[in-house]
């Protein structure tokens, strides 16, 4: 992911048994907005490096929906474009 796709963040997240296991609250700009619902959430590990990434799909309130991606290893949160074609599946066939 290049860095103008993300830009890093501030997350507060329910920590259970691992860090940053669910995001709680967003800080955007200096403004903190609740997040009223996880829409999806997976995990993706890369196979060159087994880098783990965990991504979010929030509901923010007050803000709408963001992609969140946390990186355990650096202890990072991003900001990042969704990962889907700019082409709608129509025009693709």
């Amino acid at each position: 992911m290049s860095s103008k796709d993300s830009k890093q963040i501030k997350v507060e997240a329910y920590a259970g048994y691992k860090a940053g296991e669910t995001p709680r609250k967003v800080i955007l700009n200096g403004k903190a907005f609740d997040v009223e619902m996880i829409v999806f959430r997976s995990r993706h590990v890369h196979l060159d490096t087994f880098e783990e990434e965990e991504h979010f799909k929030l509901n923010l309130k007050g803000f709408g929906e963001v992609n969140v991606v946390y990186k355990p290893r650096a202890d990072v949160w991003e900001i990042s474009e969704p990962i889907v074609p700019k082409k709608k599946f129509s025009e693709m066939v």
